[in-house]
This record gives C-alpha cells, sequence and structure tokens, in this order.
C-alpha cells in the first residue's frame, strides 16, 4: 500500500530497487481466516503455490482485510506468529457496504524474512480474539467488494503481500477456506475443561469467558460441575478451591442411566459470590483436587447430552451451570472444552514370602491374625512409630495412606486368605532412593500382594507410565526391592519376589527356606537393620511391650500378649519374649545364620538391602 512504502526505510526500498526481479506470473498467494478447533481464538493463514527461499522470501510489505457484520467483531489479544503484525485501522458501516465493519491488519516488520513460504505449505500469519458476541463467519475481503478503493474514507483497504521473489509485486490472488472461520457454536458466554496438572496427582477445573463482566455484573448466583470417571474406584479427595468456594456434595455411583460412569457433583458454596473474574478470552482456575481412589479411563465433565441428564432415577440435579447477573441471571455455561484429563495408574502383582509365619512344608504363610481377629481394616503403616513419636519409619508419598478394607475382605480363606498388611514403593529409575508413589495393599497366605477387594493387582492413582524400582516393605520383617527398574503402565507388571530365579537388590537380602526366598523376620523397630544385641537392639521392643502390657501386673518377663504388635515376629497374634514359640528365635538365628556373619557374632548387624 503506498501508506506503507512511504514508510519505508530507504535502505531497504534502495535493496528492494537493486534486486527487484521480473514479476513471476505463476507466484501466487492466498490467504484464509479460521477459527481454531474447540477454541475461542482466530487465525489468518496462507499458502503459496511457489518455494521462495533466502532473499528471495523477503516480504517488504503485507496487509489483511477482515470482514464481519457490523456489531460482531472487535479484535483483541492479537499475536503475531509469522513476522509482526498490528491492527491498525478500522472501519465501522462503511457507505459502500453499511452491513459490515471493516479491520485492516498490517505487516509491521516490513522488509521482513519472518513468513516462510514453501509450495503447497500453510503458515500461520497471527492469530487474536474476537470481544463481541458473534453472529456470522468472519471473513477475508474480496477483491470485488464494494469498500474497494477509491471510497469514501480515503481508506487504502484490501489484501496484498509483497514478496521480493514474486518481483516485489502484490502476489495475492484471492482468499481460500470461505466460511471456515465460524461463530462458537453456543451463543452462552461460558465454557468448562478439566485437566491433570504436572505432578500427575492434581486435577484442575476452570473456566473460560468469551465476555467481560465487571462489578455488580460479575456477581455469580450459583454454580455447580458435574465430573465424571469409569466406575471402578475413583474418588475426590483434597479439593482445594481457587476461584469462589467449592465442595464435592453429591456422588452418584453407578446409576441406571448410564452404569459405567460415577458421577461428582461439586457446586459453589458462596453463591451470590464476586470471588470468580470474568475476563474474555481467559482461563479461570476454579478449583482442584486429587484421585483417593482408582482409575480405569479418562476423567471428563459432564455433557449436556449425557444420558443421566435430569429427570433421572434418582431425582438428582447432575449438570453443569454456572449463573451469572451479568448474563441476566440465567444459566450462562455453554459447552465444555480441551481433552479429558487423563487416568494415569499403573499396576503392580507382586509375590513375596514373610518369613515369620511361614511354613517351610506348605508354601504357605499362616493367617493367624486374621483368625484371631486382629487385623486392622485400616492400613497401620501412616501412623506407625516406634523408636520416636516424631519419626515414621513408613512415609506415604501421592496418594498412598489411609487405606481400609471392608471386613468382607477378611472372610476369604485358603491360599487366598490375608496374612497381613504390606507396603509397596514405586521408586525412581535414576534414583533408586526416590520415593514416587506408595500404597499400603494386602499379602495373602500363598505371596500374592493385592489390592484392597483382596484379590486384584495393586494399582498406583495419578502415577504416569514410565520405569520404577518395586520396593516390597513389612513393619516387622526387612524390605525388599526389584534388582532393577521395571516397567509399568495400565497393563499389570508382574514380580515374583519368592522365586530364587528373581534378581533382587543388595547383596542376600532375603533368606532361603524350602527352596524359596522370602523376608527376613525380625526387624521390629522398623528400622534398617536386625540387631540382636547393642543399641537400638530389636529385642527391647519386644521386651518392653511385654513388660507394660496393661495385663502383665506382675511385670513377668514370660507374660504372653496377644493382638496386633510389633514384636509379634512370627505373626501368630501372641508377642511373646520367653518361652515356648517365643518370637526371639527367628532375629537370633537370623542374626547368627547370616551369610556375611562369617565369626557368628551375636552383635551383628543384618542390613535391609533398600537404597536409603
Amino acid at each position: 500500500m503506498n501508506q506503507y512504502h512511504k514508510n519505508l526505510p530507504l535502505i531497504i526500498m534502495l535493496v528492494l530497487g537493486l534486486f527487484a526481479m521480473a514479476p513471476q506470473a505463476s507466484a501466487q498467494i492466498e490467504f484464509k481466516v479460521e477459527r481454531v478447533e474447540n477454541s475461542l481464538t482466530y487465525q489468518v493463514v496462507l499458502r503459496t503455490n511457489t518455494t521462495f527461499e533466502d532473499f528471495d522470501a523477503l516480504t517488504s510489505t503485507a496487509q489483511v482485510t477482515l470482514v464481519a457484520p457490523t456489531g460482531t467483531l472487535f479484535i483483541q489479544n492479537l499475536t503475531s506468529v509469522s513476522g509482526i503484525w498490528e491492527n491498525n485501522s478500522n472501519v465501522t458501516a462503511p457507505p459502500e457496504n453499511p452491513g459490515f465493519d471493516y479491520f485492516m491488519v498490517g505487516l509491521l516488520s516490513l522488509g521482513t524474512d519472518d513468513i516462510s513460504y514453501v509450495a503447497g505449505e500453510e503458515v500461520v500469519l497471527f492469530t487474536f480474539e474476537n470481544s463481541m458476541p458473534c453472529s456470522a463467519p468472519i471473513e477475508l475481503m474480496e477483491a470485488d467488494d464494494p469498500f474497494t478503493p477509491p471510497n469514501q474514507q480515503k481508506i487504502n483497504a484490501g489484501n496484498e503481500i509483497f514478496v521480493l521473489g514474486a518481483g516485489n509485486g502484490n502476489a495475492w490472488m484471492g482468499n481460500y477456506g470461505q466460511g471456515s472461520a465460524l461463530c462458537p457454536v453456543c451463543t452462552k458466554p461460558i465454557e468448562y475443561t478439566i485437566q491433570l496438572l504436572e505432578d500427575s496427582v492434581t486435577y484442575m477445573v476452570s473456566l473460560r469467558s468469551s465476555a467481560t463482566y465487571e462489578g455488580i455484573l460479575a456477581l455469580t448466583n450459583s454454580a455447580q460441575v458435574s465430573i465424571m470417571a469409569l466406575t471402578g474406584g475413583f474418588a475426590i479427595t483434597n479439593l482445594q478451591s481457587i476461584n469462589g468456594l467449592w465442595s464435592n456434595n453429591t456422588n452418584v455411583i453407578a446409576p441406571e442411566e448410564n452404569p459405567a460412569f460415577d458421577y461428582f457433583l461439586v457446586g459453589l458454596t458462596n453463591n451470590g459470590t464476586m470471588n470468580i473474574p470474568y475476563t474474555q478470552g481467559e482461563e479461570t482456575p476454579l478449583f482442584t483436587f486429587q484421585n483417593g481412589g482408582l482409575c480405569t479411563g479418562p476423567v471428563l465433565l459432564m455433557e449436556e447430552e449425557d444420558p443421566f441428564y435430569p429427570p433421572n432415577s434418582l431425582s438428582i440435579n447432575a449438570g453443569n451451570e454456572i449463573v451469572i447477573f451479568g448474563f441476566g441471571n440465567e444459566n450462562a455455561w455453554c459447552g465444555n472444552y480441551g481433552d479429558p484429563a487423563e487416568c494415569r495408574n499403573v499396576y503392580v502383582r507382586a509375590k513375596a514370602f514373610l518369613q515369620g509365619p511361614f511354613v517351610g512344608a506348605e508354601r504357605l504363610m499362616y493367617d493367624s491374625l486374621r483368625t484371631r481377629g486382629f487385623l486392622p481394616l485400616e492400613e497401620p503403616y501412616g501412623e506407625l512409630t516406634i523408636l520416636d513419636a516424631d519419626t515414621f519409619p513408613f512415609v506415604h508419598v501421592r496418594n498412598g495412606g489411609l487405606e481400609k478394607i471392608d471386613p468382607d475382605v477378611l472372610t476369604t480363606s485358603g491360599n487366598n486368605a490375608i496374612v497381613d498388611w504390606i507396603f509397596l514403593e514405586l521408586r525412581d529409575a535414576n534414583d533408586d532412593t526416590q520415593v514416587i508413589s506408595t500404597r499400603s495393599a494386602l499379602i495373602q497366605r500363598d505371596g500374592d500382594i493385592v489390592d484392597l477387594d483382596g484379590m486384584s493387582p495393586v494399582g498406583f492413582p495419578n502415577t504416569p507410565v514410565g520405569d520404577y524400582y518395586l520396593a516390597v516393605r513389612h513393619r516387622n520383617h526387612l524390605g525388599i526391592m526389584s534388582a532393577t527398574p521395571l516397567p509399568l503402565s495400565s497393563v499389570t507388571t508382574s514380580i515374583d519376589f519368592t522365586d530364587p530365579a528373581t534378581p533382587v537388590f543388595g547383596d542376600f537380602p532375603q533368606r532361603t527356606q524350602a527352596e524359596r526366598q522370602m523376608m527376613y523376620s525380625g526387624n521390629i523397630n522398623a528400622d534398617s537393620w536386625l540387631t540382636f544385641t547393642g543399641s537400638n537392639n530389636d529385642l527391647d521392643i519386644l521386651f518392653f511391650q511385654i513388660l507394660e502390657a496393661t495385663d502383665n501386673t506382675d511385670f513377668a518377663v514370660n507374660f504372653i500378649l496377644d493382638g496386633y504388635y510389633q514384636g509379634d515376629v512370627d505373626m501368630n497374634g501372641s508377642a511373646i519374649f520367653q518361652g515356648p514359640f517365643n518370637d526371639v528365635g527367628q532375629l537370633f538365628l537370623n542374626v547368627i545364620q547370616h551369610p556375611l556373619n562369617v565369626d557368628r557374632l551375636l552383635n551383628y548387624l543384618v542390613k535391609e538391602q533398600l537404597a536409603r
């Protein structure tokens, strides 16, 4: 355009004059405007039928003219992608075409080589957003548009692009893709989205507004978000409000209208709030939460056509809404945007034996704690302290902790009967001292380590697919760990620590009996050692548990303490310091007979083979 040529630096004009080539009739460039799918953003792109490189790709000037019905477009958040662009002139309802507004976006980086010209390829020039209610597609001005100059405003409207390789003449030949810059489907201003954050633990629900509401117009009278997950254990925990105050007030598990899904209704509790900002085009976080259970598929937001939409069999008002004063105090929710949030679980099927209750002749463990009714229904590790009330030998990470079981799980007998709770750790493949995720699980008589239902592989919620060391720990046995990282995913990975052929981390990490490998018993104080004599030895814990027992009024060292105790090394339900079937013998033999204790010293320390 003439106004741009006048502003060209003299040096650029001289260079263009020296190197201008004869026009190439075949060199043609087209423009297109389109709305980015599932977005409020529009983009202008070009494509060329000729490849220009190096100096030939220098663009001396360019302009794009957008056309929309009057009052339906106002350009904001214009972002340059290739070259530097600016909305430098707007004409509202010109006499030549009063039903439309014109927006001229010009290239500011005159003489730029920032625009790529490769034959047949599309290049995004700039993006923008529309702050006005949209009623028709945004289009590009055509050569035969009635506002083509000359015109009353003396505005040089139109499209152009001058490329050195095209003879430094206007290489624009027309527009393509007409009608692709459609309005968003819904005329309401608010959309919701859900995403899993980078920590792979936290989900966040946000909204996006196509209008700006300020002052009293931004008052939110009520709002609700309905979250869906495949039926099978997903549970919302640790819900944290960001804008507004939110609460998970209703859960509907596998409704008959859609039994494959569970529904979690999160509502705004401070109705009539002005704490939620509404700025056109900006994403506003509403709340975050974590998954306290398991999931087997994506986490998503309920759509309006969901079969559980009211009315429904449970008379629950499921669905999404947001009632804003500025939208006439009506439901301004338009729909959802973005992809469903990932469900990150990995599954492990591990097998191990605890030496304490192991019966070599049967190659099974006995389940006396279960049969005598001593097994707790809630995992014991999160609050376990031994030597120091402020020291926790088992620390849960990510979603581990507070696991509970149904009493019916303990009614199973036979080889699959539950022996005790077990503690699992997933450790970083590049740093085996770094615990990534934990779970409390259950161990059966045959050594299978199972989830809270007493039969399934153990799942680690919100844990990315990848390679991990697997560590198996117990409250009074020495822990063990896989010799190498295991590839874990939603497809269950198996490892059998009882098999002598299975590599295990460290030197002599387990004891061999009846051609099976098993975890060393006797770690009564739940540290990293088996200690028979000396400081912090394991016998002291057993001794004082017996001596200080409420019913041991005579302070007898041969008192039998029944229940769920650390000192019960053989896990028969009775902690015994002195007398038949005492819990001292296994610790003594494990220390004396350890392969590395060549001098058979009573004060030898058997080290747990776990990286610390």
